[in-house]
């Protein structure tokens, strides 16, 4: 492995042995770079780069969903059956059918309905 590309906003949990070298390039998402130099384990790469190909999705839009995020408020639109939303860590932060969601921290979440997940990022 010459190179790591992680698409998380916040970095996730990782312990000393997740990775046997860190001489590497980690790249992250835009605005990123920060948090992961300061975070543990993730420091120790040689060299943290922002690249805009590592941006999480902002919004989702196909014939059978719309969801999208504006500020703190999680739109959920075309769904009328039970959805959770997950926070990065694997908490489930909502479970119900509400068109809008309020989520009071920013980073990645995890929608997963009956017939598949969605990834948004919160600001």
């Amino acid at each position: 492995m010459k190179e790591v590309h992680v698409q998380a906003s916040i970095p996730p949990i990782i312990d000393a042995e997740t990775f046997s070298d860190y001489n590497k390039t980690l790249y992250v998402p835009i605005n990123c770079s920060d948090a992961y130099r300061v975070s543990e384990y993730w420091k120790n790469f040689e060299y943290i780069v922002e690249s805009a190909d590592e941006s999480a999705i902002e919004s989702i839009v196909n014939e059978k969903h719309r969801i999208y995020v504006v500020g703190h408020t999680l739109h959920v639109e075309n769904r009328e059956d039970i959805y959770r939303v997950y926070n990065l860590i694997g908490q489930i932060v909502y479970t119900g059918s509400d068109r809008v969601v309020r989520l009071s921290d920013s980073g990645v979440y995890v929608i997963c309905t009956k017939e598949s997940s969605f990834k948004v990022v919160v600001r």
